[in-house]
């Protein structure tokens, strides 16, 4: 593979990633108030991210669906919305 296809391969994989974040952000926002916070690396732990989407019931009770920590973006945006969708189905 050349540097010209390398280069092409890499911005075609940054393209499709950006285009899943939009997705997963877009998803997570339709359950609730969506927040995502840094964690920093430490000498042991690498860093990463939190998600917590925060939603009403019919009932006004206000829920929160939250990934592990210290997650890649990607992994919590998709925790954080399996948990919402298993959270909200308990309370239809």
């Amino acid at each position: 593979m050349n540097l010209r296809s390398l280069i092409s391969t890499r911005a075609a994989e940054a393209t499709a990633q950006a285009d899943t974040l939009e997705s997963l952000i877009g998803t997570a926002e339709s359950y609730g108030t969506l927040s995502i916070s840094g964690v920093k690396a430490e000498a042991d732990r690498a860093a990463g991210y939190y998600v917590r989407i925060a939603f009403d019931t019919d009932a006004n009770i206000t829920l929160e669906a939250k990934s592990d920590f210290r997650v890649p973006l990607v992994t919590g945006l998709q925790q954080a919305i399996e948990r919402a969708e298993k959270i909200r189905g308990q309370f239809k």
